[in-house]
């Protein structure tokens, strides 16, 4: 009798081996090619969250604004101040209080003046929380000290925080990572500009963090009011005295006559549509002044 064909035991063995090594290795393949497609919507979430989050706080340094205390004032009755101090770290200050314009309120009589904070404190997880309080009143006397996230005109700007600093940058160029305009050394000055370093917890990130960076000029100087008073009261003398000490080369003239040299300078840069938003913000002041500051030098100015 002749025996019907067929699979023994052990081919059929093989072939159910085979067949799992081949959609093993199918899976592992699609995994690879949909998982950076599948996690690129929260990559995207977190970056736009941590570019939010800095520009929020670029454009309240940006409108920062001081008056200088006049001579027979007591610098206890004087409010107007700028102060940042660094207390984690060395990434700047993470403790901050200044005044700042900005956009006025619809309320009645309200103006667009107010003190702004900013200060870290410890979140729920192993990681920071970023605060930023408001009062659209000054204070009647010089107050350096920094409200807590209880208080009224506070609020939690964002969690998950690792790393929160701001460093800045003096009329000679140099980087400080904290600035107090009611002493001596500062009194009634800003800085030039300001660096602000961010970094959120990100566990898809090679270090475990997403670090954003913005440079931030700050274009308002100091106000005096004297010398303006004196201006307004028809000193013809001290006015051309004034005048004369004020001419220098601004930084739209100086980049206008080296117009080549900065076409260069920001083909070089990472992001030369901020630099030009910064020099564009600060086109009316000296070029000698600012210029050094933004890390810029593209000929002589004088």
């Amino acid at each position: 009798m002749k025996r019907r064909g067929g699979f023994t035991l052990l081919e059929m063995i093989a072939v159910v081996v085979l067949l799992g090594l081949v959609f093993t290795a199918m899976g592992m393949f699609f995994r690879d090619a949909i998982g950076p497609t599948a996690t690129a919507p929260d990559q995207n979430e977190a970056t736009r969250r941590g570019l939010l989050l800095i520009d929020r706080i670029a454009r309240d340094l940006a409108g920062a604004t001081l008056v200088e205390k006049p001579e027979e004032v007591d610098p206890l009755e004087h409010p107007w101040l700028f102060f940042a101090e660094a207390r984690r770290g060395g990434d700047g200050a993470d403790r901050l209080k200044f005044d700042a314009r900005g956009t006025p309120s619809d309320a009645p009589h309200a103006t667009d003046l107010s003190v702004v904070a900013y200060f870290t404190e410890p979140g729920d997880a192993d990681d920071l929380r970023l605060v930023r309080w408001s009062s659209p009143a000054l204070p009647e006397s010089l107050d350096r000290s920094l409200p807590s996230s209880s208080d009224d005109g506070a609020h939690v700007l964002a969690n998950g925080l690792t790393r929160f600093g701001v460093q800045f940058v003096d009329e000679d160029g140099a980087t400080t990572p904290s600035w107090d305009s009611s002493t001596l050394e500062r009194s009634g000055k800003l800085p030039i500009s300001a660096e602000i370093t961010l970094a959120l917890a990100d566990a898809t990130a090679p270090e475990g963090e997403r670090v954003f960076a913005k440079r931030v000029v700050m274009p308002i100087r100091p106000i005096d009011l004297e010398k303006t008073l004196k201006g307004e009261s028809g000193d013809d003398d001290e006015d051309n005295e004034d005048e004369d000490d004020g001419e220098c080369v601004t930084v739209g003239e100086c980049v206008d006559a080296n117009a080549a040299n900065f076409a260069a300078f920001l083909a070089t840069q990472p992001d030369p549509a901020a630099i030009q938003a910064n020099v564009d913000a600060v086109r009316n002041q000296c070029a000698a002044d600012v210029l050094p500051a933004l890390g810029i030098d593209i000929g002589d100015c004088e």
